[in-house]
């Protein structure tokens, strides 16, 4: 049964347990109650199918029995071990709790092992649920007592509430064209930082651009070589992508050609990268302008996205920060140095010898020595050059973010092919003493997305969003050409709602299941079916209301809703808080989605089922009254995918 109609039946028992013992319980009640909704039975959906199906086959009215409801929950054991050892029987505690008039809304019965069972009523189900959405409306599902506990492996703890957590999410490479690729993690950030956020923590989001390392010495000398300035200011991203492309074809011909890492273009590349580390100010410069012909990029797509940060920073910014992780390390004695058969220096924290470790790829291995290859459990921090790899500058950002925000989260929303890079992080930091990570896991910190199959920047095999976004567009468009339903769009409005279409379907595409997923980027175009449903249903949700010939009133008695879709109905909406619970503390934003596609399901069926206009006034209301709650619902539950509803369509 949903969170928040246990959390009701938890308190009638409590007040119930209260009277029998004239005294109040050893527990905290805010505790008891908690435990009450964890430990409680879910709900039984399944006794509405049964009857869904009674009524099809005619064995039955078609109305349900005022006394007919859902299986509310079975009271934990060790509360009832306290009950019984005090002198209550179970048959005692049934009997005491059935006669207080506590429980009007609900009746007891005993489960298959003789256990007090509570139930709840179909009006009372439905009144609770629709009375606490217009009580709570877009705070619906997130005023909970849970919020301030953890429960996990059977135990409750309390927790600080609310927190400042730090959220790095998107962090795409600078001077490469927004595709899919960044999009996975651009969308899953975003929704997370607004289920944390909604839910009353204070979140800091962070765009960390990748605009420093060797993919810059690759593009800085792709661009001082071939760079056209024709080309740029045509298609600013797309001749960088290029270029940045096609120097790293040449890098890798020549290297199999010479048989060596370092081939010409990428001895060249290193040296712009060395002058760049160096404040060199030619590759400064270009860097800094590469950067600015960026942003304004991702920031159209980002606007699209309703995609918002809180602050954009990048590598460059922590370069000058790297020699103070170097000392920091030295002076707690665990900084080493090793040098290689090529004669190269390189300085590293030695960490977990069962730790894999994917180095960068110029951190230095030679081809004529097995004893010149790194080992795994080296977290390597400085080149002999004096330049610094991104290990190094990633600490130098994670030791000022703790230092700036005080923050107790620090989550990086990264694929899964970087746990190795996070368990590097954690280790250093431990080797650094730094009290913040002492006890974290790499799990603590990294929220883990599964890579996108077949996609490789470097080879230019990538789909990029902009022309996804336009494909979704064209076909978006032929399909309300081809629509005999009441679809369509004011001209005025046409591009905008074809933007919003088309991002509400890449979103529901890409958090359609377990976030840790691999993802192969097929099927939108049936997400694009499910995103139209959602925006129909809200659509037609707001002109229901708007000309039916029943006017909404907030004060209806939804009490007279006695047929099986409205429980069911209402059964879905008192679900949300459970979703939303599951979400948050999972951080799996697919639980959302499922839910509002299961929603939507029921909100169509009911209104195929219902026809307003034909009932009497009394009814009329009941039922337009329980739909508002859904259209809040939908609303709210749309918002936080970043999502914005249709209101006509």
């Amino acid at each position: 049964m949903p969170m928040f109609l246990k959390r009701i039946a938890a308190k009638q028992i409590i007040a119930g347990i209260t009277k029998i013992f004239k005294e109040t319980p050893k527990e905290n009640v805010e505790q008891i109650a908690v435990r009450l909704q964890y430990k409680a039975l879910k709900g039984t959906k399944d006794d509405i199918k049964k009857y869904v199906k009674a009524v099809k086959e005619g064995n039955d009215a078609g109305v349900l029995k005022p006394k007919w409801g859902l299986r509310m929950q079975r009271l934990p054991d060790d509360i009832l071990h306290r009950l019984t050892t005090a002198g209550q029987t179970k048959e005692t505690i049934t009997h005491d709790l059935v006669e207080s008039e506590d429980f009007e809304n609900f009746t007891l019965g005993i489960d298959g092992k003789n256990r007090p069972t509570v139930v709840l009523r179909q009006r009372s189900l439905i009144n609770h649920t629709v009375q606490c959405i217009l009580r709570e409306k877009e705070r619906y599902g997130i005023t909970s007592p849970v919020l301030g506990y953890r429960f996990k492996d059977n135990v409750m703890t309390k927790q600080k509430f609310p927190q400042t957590i730090v959220i790095d999410f998107s962090s795409p490479n600078i001077a490469k064209e927004f595709h899919v690729g960044h999009l996975r993690s651009t969308i899953l950030g975003n929704v997370l930082s607004n289920l944390l956020s909604t839910f009353g923590h204070n979140v800091i989001r962070i765009n960390y651009l990748g605009d420093w390392g060797m993919q810059f010495g690759i593009l800085g000398h792709a661009w001082l070589s071939h760079g056209s300035e024709e080309k740029l200011a045509k298609d600013p991203l797309g001749h960088l992508t290029e270029l940045y492309v096609d120097m790293n074809k040449t890098i890798s011909k020549e290297q199999k050609e010479s048989k060596s890492k370092t081939s010409g273009s990428h001895r060249k590349a290193m040296q712009f990268y060395k002058d760049l580390e160096n404040g060199e100010s030619y590759a400064i410069e270009l860097a800094e302008r590469i950067k600015n012909i960026s942003l304004p990029e991702y920031e159209k797509f980002y606007k699209m996205l309703g995609v918002k940060f809180d602050v954009i920073s990048g590598e460059s910014q922590y370069n000058d920060k790297c020699d103070d992780v170097i000392v920091r390390l030295a002076n707690k004695g665990v900084l080493k140095t090793h040098t290689l058969m090529n004669k190269e220096t390189l300085t590293f924290v030695k960490i977990d010898d069962d730790v894999t470790i994917k180095h960068e790829e110029n951190a230095s291995k030679s081809e004529s020595s097995q004893e010149d290859k790194i080992p795994a459990n080296w977290a390597v921090l400085q080149k002999a050059d004096g330049t610094h790899l991104y290990l190094t500058r990633e600490i130098a950002s994670a030791l000022d973010r703790l230092e700036t925000y005080q923050p107790d989260q620090l989550l990086y929303v990264v694929e899964n092919g970087q746990h190795a890079h996070f368990n590097s992080l954690i280790q250093v930091m431990k080797a650094m003493e730094h009290p913040f990570f002492l006890n974290k896991t790499v799990d603590d910190i990294q929220v883990k997305f599964g890579l996108v199959v077949g996609m490789k920047s470097r080879l230019g095999n990538v789909v990029l969003l902009g022309e996804l976004i336009d494909s979704l567009k064209t076909e978006m468009k032929k399909r309300i050409r081809k629509s005999k339903t009441t679809m369509e769009i004011p001209e005025h409005e046409e591009d905008a709602t074809l933007t919003n279409l088309a991002t509400s379907g890449l979103i529901i595409n890409d958090l359609m299941g377990n976030r840790r997923k691999f993802f192969k980027w097929d099927g939108w175009k049936n997400r694009l079916d499910i995103a139209v449903r959602w925006h129909y249903c809200h659509a037609r949700l707001c002109r229901l209301e708007e000309n039916t010939f029943c006017p909404l009133n907030l004060s209806a008695d939804v009490t007279v809703l006695r047929d099986v879709y409205s429980g069911s109905l209402a059964f879905q909406l008192a679900r949300y808080e459970d979703v939303l619970q599951q979400s948050i503390q999972h951080l799996e934003p697919h639980t959302l989605v499922q839910y509002i596609i299961a929603l939507v399901d029921e909100i169509s069926q009911y209104l195929n089922v219902h026809k307003i206009k034909d009932m009497d006034k009394t009814q009329g209301e009941a039922h337009l009254l329980l739909l508002h709650c859904s259209r809040i619902v939908l609303h709210n539950g749309m918002t936080l995918l970043g999502i914005k509803p249709l209101e006509r369509f």
